[in-house]
């Protein structure tokens, strides 16, 4: 059977101006009585291609999502494919989309419009531009804002997915962690900063080269580029820029392997005469230093109900506020008032970074050390007052490096797990293509 959004080409105006003084069932009637459903007389806007558990792929949702495979593809330097393959690829992403979607609803996992919006802002921000601006690029592209915010609603839906039916049962070890750092550290390449001076047709024992070299020894290498080089970077020093081992010809990168900063090493080949100095060795495998805040805090805090209204808390909360700075200790007020179901002691207290707060928390800590008595301020838990105790910077590049080492494993195992996962899913699934 196929399914048919059909628009009747030669009468649709006078049937719509029927239908106002008619009603609906004398429109059906008028409608068999004409035999528009007659092939001369309507055009297919659009089809059903399958069906997929309760939903279904229309032709047009097909072809948009082919032509995002072959934008893919282009982007991917992958030119050559055919007709069939990106259909092929183009259906089964719709019916993933379509399953997740699907799975999703029943599971009550739901992206909200303002961790789209969330999502959005974040972007504009990186890159410095304007809503207008990602609206401009989008319709370049041949998209829209709604298709964004559409695809973006989908990925964030599937993340949640994977994070509830996959992440909890991936398993990392320590040994992983130190492996995935060791293999980093090994993909990480070198930048070298070489400056570069040609000499053509002169001969190899030429005294000219051993005069330039005890030169450089003395003065400045761009200087004496500028003068003697005929190389094609002669006008800027003979500077060849940042490069890697492998952006470099052959001839550099053996010599230059081997080099230490500052050596300067001469050689030939059919264009003549090199000398060449290793300004500098970029090291990309250290990592820049990464510091945090982290703090010894109390905190009283008037949890939300829906039997005290907002207005009495904030009152109860800035009464407190008063004993405390009346006299009262901050340690005793919370043993008395906070409502926190974890109350510590100000000797049992632990360094908490401020990463890991919630953004009011950050905005108020910002006021420290002027003030170490914080608030009352308001988070969606409740009332907050919050003192704080002690502060330190402290170094965690090494632990920011572990965890990253431990969110690449983390994703690439979801998504092998993922899978497998899906796969199980889409066998117990039921499709139907309908064939034209």
């Amino acid at each position: 059977m196929i399914y048919q959004i059909i628009i009747v080409k030669s009468i649709l105006n006078k049937l719509i101006k029927i239908s106002f003084f008619t009603g609906p069932f004398y429109l059906l009637l008028i409608l068999f009585s004409l035999e528009i459903f007659s092939q001369e007389n309507y055009e297919v806007l659009d089809r059903v291609v399958a069906v997929v558990e309760k939903d279904v792929i229309t032709l047009s949702e097909l072809k948009i999502e082919e032509e995002k495979v072959i934008q893919n593809k282009l982007q991917q330097n992958r030119a050559i494919y055919t007709p069939s393959d990106v259909k092929k690829e183009a259906m089964d992403n719709l019916i993933q989309k379509k399953i997740i979607q699907q799975y999703a609803q029943q599971l009550n996992i739901v992206t909200s419009i303002e961790e789209i919006d969330f999502v959005i802002n974040n972007i504009l921000e990186r890159n410095n531009i304007k809503l207008e601006d990602l609206e401009n690029d989008l319709r370049r592209g041949g998209g829209s804002l709604s298709d964004f915010k559409s695809e973006l609603e989908y990925n964030l839906t599937l993340k949640k997915v994977k994070q509830r039916e996959i992440m909890p049962y991936v398993n990392i070890s320590e040994y992983e962690v130190d492996a995935q750092i060791k293999k980093q550290q090994k993909e990480v390449k070198n930048e070298y900063l070489v400056l570069h001076i040609l000499l053509k047709n002169i001969s190899d024992d030429d005294k000219k080269i051993t005069e330039i070299v005890a030169q450089a020894q003395l003065e400045d290498f761009r200087k004496l580029a500028k003068e003697f080089s005929e190389g094609p970077n002669a006008a800027n020093g003979g500077d060849l820029g940042w490069n890697t081992l492998d952006s470099l010809p052959s001839l550099f990168a053996e010599k230059i392997e081997i080099m230490t900063e500052g050596e300067i090493k001469t050689f030939n080949s059919n264009n003549g005469a090199h000398i060449i100095k290793l300004e500098k060795i970029k090291n990309n495998s250290q990592q820049e230093k990464r510091f945090t805040s982290e703090y010894k805090f109390q905190q009283i805090i008037l949890k939300k109900n829906n039997f005290v209204s907002d207005e009495i808390l904030k009152e109860k909360i800035d009464s407190y506020k008063n004993l405390i700075l009346s006299g009262m200790e901050f340690n005793d007020a919370v043993k008395k008032y906070s409502e926190d179901t974890i109350f510590k002691d100000d000797k049992d207290l632990v360094w908490v970074n401020i990463e890991n707060l919630l953004p009011a928390f950050k905005e108020q800590f910002a006021n420290y050390p002027k003030e170490n008595i914080l608030g009352p301020f308001k988070t969606e838990y409740g009332w907050h007052l919050v003192k704080i105790l002690d502060f330190q910077e402290s170094d965690v590049t090494e632990q920011s490096t572990r965890d990253a080492a431990r969110l690449d494993i983390m994703n690439k195992k979801t998504e092998l797990r993922f899978r497998d996962w899906f796969q199980s899913l889409l066998e117990n699934s039921n499709i139907r293509y309908i064939e034209d």
